[in-house]
């Protein structure tokens, strides 16, 4: 478990820094976008659920409150959702997403529903109809 806990965030630390890289030279539009950030959900629902099952449900509030460290984490963590909801925000309203839903499943499971929501949003953007105004 020791070694799974010191390798685990150099891959996912490596893993977002090679999403990043190939999206920012990436000029070609992503087809079915959606399925990253839903397979990216659950998974991490997955392993979120493992977890819970091993340590308790309350274990990451024991870590982010433990030392200055775990408060800065938890206050990233915050401001990073924070920051993607107000950015998805105006896409979000544009195709009716159910935003209270959404808020509130973010706000229960962090990530897990704020991928859940960035790959509804980008499901019902792929999927829109073009507007046909009614005569």
């Amino acid at each position: 478990m020791q070694t799974f806990c010191k390798v685990a965030p150099l891959v996912a630390g490596g893993a977002l820094a090679a999403y990043m890289a190939f999206t920012a030279v990436s000029d070609k539009p992503v087809k079915k976008s959606w399925v990253a950030p839903a397979v990216a959900s659950a998974g991490f629902l997955g392993y979120s659920i493992l977890t819970v099952v091993k340590e308790g449900p309350m274990g990451f509030w024991i870590d982010h409150t433990r030392d200055l460290w775990g408060v800065q984490i938890w206050m990233d963590l915050l401001l990073s959702v924070a920051v993607g909801w107000t950015l998805m925000m105006p896409r979000a309203k544009k195709v009716d997403m159910n935003l209270p839903f959404w808020g509130v499943l973010t706000l229960l499971t962090g990530n897990i529903g704020f991928l859940g929501a960035l790959a509804r949003l980008l499901f019902l953007e792929e999927n829109a109809k073009p507007y046909t105004p009614v005569n």
